[in-house]
């Protein structure tokens, strides 16, 4: 479900489009659809991009960078959404990596024997899985280190480690203080990455921004006192909001909110804060509080006569979406104005 657009955001939309900002990028701002996107530009008298049929040099150019980069650092690099470089390879039968992939028996018992014994990079490239996720697998086997200070990350490995999503990272963890390079590799061709050092410095002087719960002991090296102090009070008194979303929660915030549950049933479902929640779900162009004009009609005419969950339970509406629009429609004030 896509949100509708207002005037200005359609007005914001063209202006954006003249500076070159692609459809993908508009249509994951605006939380709508791309052909949504594609009718306001094309009904302001503007071009369309050309047709999105991949050319021969790109299909190769997929299947290089696949032996070695994340399928979402791909995306960026060739300035494609991950779901179209998801989709291409898959019809391709290009092995992507991706997180969080499921390890078969084969495939743990070669690493076994691989591990300390051939370079960590060609293991990589025979397993299809980045240098940090054979890292990780490797404290979890039990066969060694995990990070070295001279080790870089990119934005999919740092975001699989600390269980924080992307847009996280790269916005708001950048703004406090985080150093993220910007690594050029040609024309209109980059990516980004972030030092251990300056991983750790941030998460030493950020610790309200992660969940240490989400970090096997070991990930980050020999854990100092730091680390051991921030799991502990992350176990008494963290609630848990910055823990990234699991496809399996979305779909059931989605399901809900869509038959009218309020955000406070969704969080106690998924065990989350309701302004996680709520975030969440605005996020993604899903509103709780989308009424008709009867709706607002049938409040106005009744909201002094019923109570909230009369009207709630008339209008098939939650709890919150009414008190939401009695505030917003100025009600509650006008009837403490009128009782005085």
């Amino acid at each position: 479900m896509s949100r509708i657009l207002t005037d200005k955001d359609k007005e914001e939309i063209i202006d954006k489009y003249k500076q070159g900002i692609t459809i993908h990028s508009l249509k994951k701002e605006y939380g709508t659809t791309w052909l949504t996107v594609s009718k306001v530009i094309k009904n302001a008298g503007l071009e369309l991009p050309e047709s999105n049929e991949w050319k021969q040099e790109e299909i190769k150019q997929l299947e290089e960078l696949s032996k070695t980069y994340h399928y979402k650092d791909i995306a960026s690099i060739m300035n494609k959404s991950d779901n179209a470089i998801y989709l291409k390879a898959r019809r391709l039968n290009i092995i992507l990596i991706q997180d969080r992939r499921k390890w078969l028996p084969t495939e743990e018992e070669y690493f076994q024997l691989a591990w300390g014994n051939k370079p960590v990079d060609e293991i990589a490239k025979e397993l299809r899985r980045t240098v940090f996720s054979l890292k990780v697998k490797a404290i979890r086997m039990g066969l060694g280190s995990m990070i070295s200070n001279s080790d870089k990350l990119s934005i999919s490995e740092v975001s699989e480690l600390l269980n924080v999503t992307r847009d996280r990272i790269m916005d708001n963890w950048s703004k406090n203080g985080l150093n993220i390079e910007s690594i050029i590799l040609g024309q209109k061709r980059s990516y980004y990455q972030i030092s251990y050092d300056d991983l750790i410095e941030f998460l030493k002087n950020n610790p309200y921004e992660w969940d240490s719960r989400n970090i096997e002991e070991g990930m980050l090296g020999p854990e100092e006192e730091w680390l051991t102090d921030k799991r502990k009070w992350d176990e008494e008194n963290n609630p848990l909001f910055y823990r990234r979303w699991t496809d399996e929660e979305i779909m059931i915030a989605i399901k809900m909110i869509s038959d009218n549950k309020s955000y406070e049933d969704i969080a106690i479902c998924i065990n989350r804060s309701k302004q996680a929640v709520s975030y969440m779900l605005r996020g993604l162009g899903y509103k709780l509080h989308e009424w008709s004009e009867y709706d607002t009609e049938f409040l106005i005419d009744n909201y002094k006569e019923l109570t909230y969950q009369e009207i709630a339970d008339i209008l098939n509406k939650s709890l919150d979406s009414v008190e939401y629009n009695i505030v917003k429609n100025n009600l509650y004030k006008r009837r403490k104005k009128q009782e005085k």
